[in-house]
């Protein structure tokens, strides 16, 4: 077998051409297969990630109410009583943001020392929003009832004083690097020495950001960066509500309805579940993932199909070649494993440009975009399958130029 890969890569020179550009589509395809395969399980892993909330039990609500601006905080209470009297309720709380919501704030921290400036989601709420999303506290605890507090934003942007703050463990990470405990440590609210210094008394094991991942959070490979303060502030009326287990749908309905009837006028802005909100933020990761999924079937596609028709021609080209080697006793076994051979040949130069375009090509991307690198595991997967696909496709047209006989090959010269 090995001596017979010399006369047939010679043979092979003599029609480079065709070699080449069935080479280059099969590097090509490859560069662009294993950069798709990242970006695919890319997306879909960041849209099937846990949001370190509830969801099955978890909606929100919007909604305005008049008179609202008079008196925020005494609404803001009143709604957050009644949405808890809805039977099936298991906690409520005003909030100014919600996971996945892809409206809401960030701010940037610091650890006070070496780590100046982390951009990451703030949350701020009323009450416990640890037990109105459902979030898992892996270290410290929540907020006790007397640690919450309000802040006017039309008299000062300035928070209580003795504020405390439970922070995701991403972000505690990011703070304090390699450091087992960071309760009772200090987080800055901004990178000043005159900005307010907070207390970490808490960190959850996961709270995704109102967008998930993005770009302009630097560094944020999940969009879980992020905190809570335990302040309520006059924003938009946005009240987080979990639900029993089983029941979100019939409770949404209820609450929705005692809020609109306990104050005339007041209006539904929007009520959605938790798990609309994680549909909506990830529909378009989706779509891209099917997109290059088509796409790059089809390019599968192509590829063979070129591999296919430069086998076809070869074939036409030689049947007077394939005869006399069928006169002079060549099998039919023979005939079909030149034609497998060459294709390996052209497959493997193919394969060898394609990897080191898919590796350039993904260092370009890593550096311009959040993608993680490839994995060794695509780049052997995707050198694999394209020469089984060429085996594949020349298959037909060798099976094809086995069939041809001595004495039709000698009539056809």
């Amino acid at each position: 077998m090995i001596a017979s890969i010399a006369p047939i890569a010679k043979a092979l020179w003599r029609r480079k051409a065709g070699a080449a550009l069935i080479a280059a589509q099969i590097a090509l395809t490859l560069a662009i297969l294993c950069n798709a395969i990242g970006v695919v399980a890319d997306r879909l892993e960041q849209s099937g990630r846990r949001s370190g909330v509830l969801e099955s039990d978890l909606f929100y609500l919007q909604v305005l109410t008049p008179g609202y601006d008079d008196d925020p905080f005494g609404v803001q209470r009143n709604a957050e009583a009644l949405l808890r009297g809805v039977p099936g309720v298991r906690a409520a709380t005003w909030v100014n943001q919600m996971p996945l919501g892809q409206s809401g704030t960030s701010s940037g921290v610091s650890n006070d020392g070496a780590v100046r400036f982390v951009g990451a989601a703030h949350y701020t709420a009323g009450s416990s929003l640890v037990q109105s999303l459902g979030l898992e506290v892996v270290d410290g605890r929540d907020f006790q009832p007397g640690e919450f507090g309000t802040m006017d934003l039309r008299r000062t942007r300035e928070p209580p004083s003795q504020t405390k703050v439970i922070v995701t463990r991403a972000l505690a990470e990011r703070l304090y690097p390699g450091e087992p405990r960071v309760v009772g440590r200090a987080m800055r609210l901004g990178n000043d020495a005159t900005d307010p210094l907070f207390e970490i008394i808490g960190v959850v094991d996961r709270l995704v950001s109102p967008w998930g991942r993005v770009e302009w959070l630097e560094g944020d490979r999940w969009g879980e960066r992020g905190f809570i303060t335990p302040i309520a502030v006059n924003e938009r009326e946005l009240y987080a509500v979990r639900a029993e287990p089983g029941r979100r749908a019939e409770v949404q309905r209820a609450a929705a309805e005692r809020l609109q009837q306990a104050v005339p006028g007041r209006i539904l802005l929007a009520s959605h579940s938790q798990e609309a909100l994680r549909d909506r933020r990830y529909r378009a990761e989706r779509w891209l993932a099917g997109m290059l999924i088509v796409v790059t079937a089809a390019l599968l596609v192509m590829t063979a199909a070129g591999i296919v028709g430069l086998a076809s021609l070869w074939v036409a080209q030689r049947r007077k070649q394939i005869g006399v080697r069928r006169a002079l006793g060549a099998r039919r076994i023979d005939i079909v494993s030149h034609f497998l051979i060459e294709n390996v040949l052209i497959s493997g130069a193919g394969v060898a440009v394609g990897l080191t375009l898919a590796v350039a090509l993904n260092g370009l991307l890593v550096r311009w975009t959040p993608l993680p690198p490839l994995q060794p595991a695509w780049l052997a997967g995707a050198a694999l399958l394209l020469p089984l696909l060429g085996a594949l496709a020349v298959l037909g047209p060798a099976l094809r130029a086995a069939r041809v006989s001595p004495a039709e090959a000698t009539r056809s010269a």
